[in-house]
């Protein structure tokens, strides 16, 4: 919070922990990206496609997608994950789909170490782009993350209230 204090004497808030802990949760996101982008105390946008192209070919595990969302689907978090595998186990390995839940799996991993090493949660959103990402993102907070598949995303500007 601030610690701010009226008239002529004001106190700037201490932001130390908050930048340590930071700083401990960007080291661990910039070792699984090939391209990392600090947008600001507590939020960066990760390009993880190298890792899943190293992925494919592996079966995806629901259990490997605790606390994933798909934008666009209804239901409990479940119904949308087992909608959600039904579908992509009958895609093609170069699919999108499919390579969209395997970076779900990657991220949820990375969610995971984060929370492992430092004890702190994470939301996540996974996209084709950072806007996108963004988006999906602050569907599901704290401790979710959200995917967006590409036919899902007129869904998913329908639930934003932009004013």
């Amino acid at each position: 919070g601030i610690n701010a204090e009226y008239g002529h004497h004001r106190k700037k808030a201490d932001l130390t922990m908050m930048r340590t802990a930071s700083s401990e949760v960007m080291a661990i996101l910039a070792k699984h990206a090939t391209i990392f982008e600090r947008a600001s105390i507590d939020e960066a946008f990760i390009d993880i496609t190298a890792n899943v192209k190293r992925m494919i070919g592996l079966p995806i595990n629901k259990s490997k997608l605790h606390k994933t969302f798909v934008a666009g689907y209804e239901g409990t978090r479940e119904e949308q994950i087992s909608r959600w595998s039904d579908h992509v186990t009958g895609c093609d390995h170069h699919s999108y789909d499919y390579k969209i839940t395997l970076a779900a799996v990657y991220v949820n991993m990375i969610r995971d170490q984060i929370l492992s090493e430092t004890q702190f949660t994470c939301s996540a959103g996974i996209g084709a782009n950072k806007i996108v990402a963004k988006l999906a993102a602050g569907t599901h907070k704290p401790d979710s993350q959200t995917m967006i598949p590409p036919d899902n995303i007129p869904a998913l500007y329908q639930t934003i209230n932009f004013t």
